[in-house]
Order: structure tokens, then C-alpha cells, then sequence
């Protein structure tokens, strides 16, 4: 939630971080997601999949060989290109050869396109960013597959390369709570169910492209028009983690983070940090509030849209609902780890080093967590205004509370009631969507013809240099409170560093040294 001074303000702010305000509906997307059977890659070794509209030149496009598909079964003169709703295609010229591109062991199947033939019949052109691939098999069978690719010169957004010493994978599960019902869609006779996106330490698959931002596709369109933004916008941002790749080592217990978002803000927003504190080790976890952070699509295909409204007299209650989410995804990651068979993060989870972060209404959940489930051992909450009944009876965890210039009385009685070290982090030019990956996408904005102030509030921070200062406190906090690792960034105290200023915080709020710091008794119980 948006930090102001004065409630009127406060609930404006929330409508513009969920998208949810101004009049009129947006109409729904075409769903046009691509379902896939088998893989295959635009412009081998490339990344982005960056191709020349006015080249007179050709179109690699692999078809990947796996344990079940030999590459060698498919017929070449069968392929097509065509637009994600398929309204355009056209056809294959060549098969051009055969050899290993992501270095499987397999060989794959190497076809060319002409790129002024894709172009004439529609397939390519400026906007466009997601094509399907169609091939039938020698023995008849029908495969498709999907990638990305931008028109060079299009405006795109890459995110930063994440500075850790892992790759990052990525992948998405979807539980169900046996015990609560939603209380969200009216649908009362339903259980509550999650979508939880992971990263987490991965090993480097050079020739292997990452996933999707969004690693559904119509989900980012559904983000988009949520928000008033065109529905492909979010088609042209890049990540950097891999879809399903192996987790890192064999027997490490990685420290676990927990993600809740902005109020009406999808997980995938956070890639930026979620990237970063997973090549640094950790395993972290985001959780898509049903109903309340975005709209979210689950494995059958059914659509939960987002039906909650926050205001003056509701805050409490949803903030509960987001606390309980996050005891049960906690829950979940302790069932993972030692129950799940043959299962990527049995017995790989550090279930003694839990952290939880969040941005806006997050950032509150995270501070409720910190309060109230003793499992959370470090906490930090990225410009929320605190919510919830109980945030001000103080965390016994060290906690980072990072901040734009605003003034917001609930951080100060967040400080006041801590026993353990805090940190308040102030980016005086920030705004705050600042905190999320959104200011990335300012010249894409342009590019579609709306105006970001009209969009977003972020300030005038520059995007890479608040990703940067961000990332750079975010790890060296989970490392020196989950880890032991010490950071100059911390030791220093407090600092101002023109873009950031740092105040370091001792027990009860008063300035380091002003008290002495209180014993913190750690245990795996919540807090009544």
C-alpha cells in the first residue's frame, strides 16, 4: 500500500498500485497462449531473440530433440511460423542441419524462415513478440512450440544480470488450503489456493533460454490491462532465470525467503530482487494472493480475477488473510522439504533461516509475519505502510525497512516497538513503484504511447541504480541476520549516501547504542 499522510490519500494510493482505479472496465485479453509440445528456439544462441525487419536473410528456428522426440522424426516441409493467435503464418524454406543447440547431447533439427517472407505475410513486425512454431512428424502427429523474439530496435526491457555466484532457476507450484475457505470470491464452499512462484539457486545452462517473465503468458496480459497498459507490454520484458533447471549442488540446505507482493501486483513484478537473492543462495518464494495481488491464472486454466477492493474498513481483515497465507506457504515449505518424494527441494530447504520480505501491503505482511510466527528470523518490508492489528507489539527479529521520502507514521511505531536491531533505508528520489521492477519500463511505456506518469509513481530514481542499491542492502541484510555473513554496508551504521540514507536502529527504536540490544528467544512456534 501506498505510504501518505491522511487515510483519503492512503486508499487513493492503494488504487493506483492494483490498477484498480479510474472508470470503466478494460476489455480481457485474447487469450492466445501457446500450448507447448515440444521445444524449440528462435535464433539458436541468442538471447533476446533480437531479429532485423529489413534484413534480407534467414530465420533459424531449432526443434529440440528430447528422450521421447528424436529431432530426425519431424518433417520439415510441415513447419510453420505463425502469430500467437494464429492469424498469420507462413511456411519453412529448409531443413538447414542438424547439430546439439543447448547441449543435451541430443541433436536437434535446424529449419530456416525467410525473414521477408515472415514479414510480407505478417508474422514478423515491430510488435511483435511471441510466435508459435507448428511441425507434424513424419508419422503424423501435430507438435507446437513457442518463443520470444523483438524486432530490433524495439523498445525492450532486460533486467539486470543478477551479481551472485549461482544461475537461477525458476518454477511455479499451486496448493490448496484444506483449512480455510475463500472468503474472497464469494465462493464460499471453495478452499483457499495459492499460486507460489519460486527462483532458487540453479546451475549455469549457458545454451538453455530463460523463461517467460511471466511464466504464463495470459496472466501477464490479464497484469497488463489490469493496469491500463497495452496487453503485450509485458511480453517484452526478459528475466534472466530458467524454467525448471536443477537445483544447484546436491546436498546444501539453502536458506528460504518468503515474497508477498504489492496489493494488486503480480510476483513476477519482483524479478529484480527475486533473481538476485537467488543467485546469492536462497531459495525464495512469492505468493500470488488470490484475488488481492493481481490477477492469477491456475494450472486448469481457470481465471481468479482480482475481486477485493481495499479501503478504510477492510484493511484489517485482508491483511489477516495475507498473514495466513504466508503461515500456510511456510507450512507448505516445511511439508516440501521433508515429505515431497523425489521432489527438487526435499531435504534442500534450511528451514532454521526463513526471512520474508515485501513490497507495499507485502511489506506489511512481512512485518505481521516477523510479529506473529517465530519461525521468520529476519524481516523486511519495502515502502508499506504497516496494516494489521498487531504490527505494533513489537518483532523480536532484526528488521529492514526500506522507504521513500514520505513521512508514514507507522514505520516509526514499527521501530519504536522492536527488540532487535533495525535498519531504515530512505531513497529520497524514490517513488513506490520504485520498488518493484516497473521503472524498467518507462521507455516501453513510451514506446505504446502512455504517459508513465499517468501509470506510476517512481520518482526520479533511475530504475538500474535503485535495483542496484536495493539488491545490495536486501542481500547483505538476509546475509548477515540468516547467515553471519558481516557486510560494510551494515557495520558502517548509519550513512548517507546522497541516493540512500542509513539509520541503524537498536533494540526499542532509539539509535544504535542509545539502548542496549534485548536476547531474542528463537523458536518454531507462532506467537499468540
Amino acid at each position: 500500500m501506498r505510504k501518505m499522510e491522511g487515510a483519503v490519500l492512503l486508499w487513493m494510493g492503494i488504487g493506483w498500485l492494483s490498477g484498480c482505479g479510474g472508470s470503466g472496465e478494460v476489455e480481457p485479453p485474447p487469450d492466445d497462449r501457446c500450448v507447448a509440445t515440444v521445444g524449440v528456439d528462435l535464433l539458436p544462441g541468442q538471447f533476446p531473440n533480437e531479429v532485423d525487419l529489413q534484413a534480407n536473410a534467414n530465420l533459424e528456428v531449432a526443434v529440440l530433440s528430447t528422450e521421447g522426440l528424436a529431432a530426425g522424426e519431424v518433417d520439415p516441409r510441415t513447419a510453420t511460423l505463425e502469430s500467437p493467435d494464429g492469424s498469420r503464418t507462413a511456411g519453412a524454406l529448409e531443413m538447414l542441419e542438424q547439430r546439439d543447440v543447448n547441449a543435451d547431447g541430443h541433436p536437434d533439427r535446424v529449419l530456416r524462415f525467410s525473414i521477408p517472407a515472415l514479414v510480407d505475410a505478417g508474422v514478423l513486425h515491430l510488435d511483435a513478440a511471441r510466435l508459435t512454431f507448428r511441425i507434424s512428424t513424419t508419422s503424423g502427429e501435430r507438435l507446437t512450440g513457442c518463443d520470444r523474439i523483438v524486432a530490433a530496435g524495439r523498445a525492450h526491457v532486460r533486467l539486470p544480470m543478477p551479481g551472485g555466484t549461482h544461475a537461477v532457476g525458476t518454477t511455479v507450484y499451486h496448493w490448496k488450503d484444506a483449512a480455510r475457505r475463500e472468503t474472497f470470491s464469494g465462493a464460499v464452499h471453495e478452499n483457499r489456493e495459492l499460486m507460489v512462484r519460486f527462483w532458487y539457486p540453479s546451475v549455469p545452462r549457458p545454451h538453455v533460454q530463460p523463461g517467460s517473465y511471466f511464466l504464463d503468458t495470459y496472466e501477464g496480459a490479464l497484469a497488463a490491462t489490469s493496469r491500463k497498459l497495452p496487453s503485450r507490454f509485458f511480453d517484452f520484458f526478459y528475466g534472466h532465470a530458467v524454467l525448471e533447471a536443477p537445483l544447484a549442488g546436491s546436498t546444501e540446505r539453502f536458506p528460504v525467503l518468503v515474497l508477498s507482493p504489492g496489493y494488486g501486483m503480480a510476483p513476477a513484478l519482483y524479478s529484480g530482487f527475486a533473481e538476485e537473492l537467488a543467485s546469492h543462495g536462497y531459495v525464495v518464494a512469492a505468493i500470488s494472493h488470490t484475488h488481492a495481488s493481481g490477477p492469477v491464472v491456475f494450472p486448469d486454466g481457470g481465471v481468479a480475477r482480482q475481486t477485493v477492493e481495499l479501503g478504510l474498513f477492510n484493511a484489517n481483515p485482508v491483511a489477516e488473510v495475507w498473514l495466513a497465507d504466508a503461515r500456510f506457504v511456510l507450512d507448505q515449505l516445511e511439508r516440501m522439504d521433508g515429505a515431497e518424494p523425489r521432489g527438487r527441494f526435499t531435504e534442500r530447504l534450511d528451514l532454521d533461516r526463513i526471512g520474508m520480505l515485501g513490497h507495499s501491503f507485502g511489506g506489511a505482511t512481512a512485518g505481521n509475519s516477523c510479529v506473529s510466527d517465530d519461525r521468520v528470523k529476519a524481516g523486511a518490508n519495502l515502502d508499506g505502510t504497516f496494516q494489521g492489528k498487531d504490527y505494533s507489539r513489537g518483532c523480536d527479529e532484526p528488521f529492514l525497512l526500506m522507504h521513500s521520502g514520505q513521512k508514514d507514521g507507522t514505520h516509526q511505531e514499527f521501530l519504536r516497538a522492536l527488540r532487535a536491531v533495525g535498519y531504515e533505508l530512505t531513497f529520497p528520489t524514490a517513488g513506490h513503484a520504485s520498488f518493484s521492477d516497473l521503472p524498467f519500463g518507462l521507455e516501453l511505456m513510451r514506446s505504446f504511447g502512455v504517459d508513465p506518469k499517468d501509470a506510476l509513481e517512481v520518482g526520479t530514481l533511475e530504475a538500474a541504480r535503485g535495483l542496484e542499491l536495493m539488491r545490495e542492502y536486501l542481500v547483505a541484510f538476509f546475509d548477515k541476520h540468516l547467515s553471519g555473513s558481516r557486510s560494510p554496508l551494515l557495520e558502517e551504521g548509519s550513512v548517507d549516501r546522497g541516493d540512500v540514507r542509513l539509520t541503524v536502529v537498536s533494540a526499542k527504536g532509539g539509535p544504535r547504542g542509545s539502548q542496549p540490544s534485548m536476547s531474542r528467544t528463537r523458536g518454531t512456534t507462532s506467537r499468540p
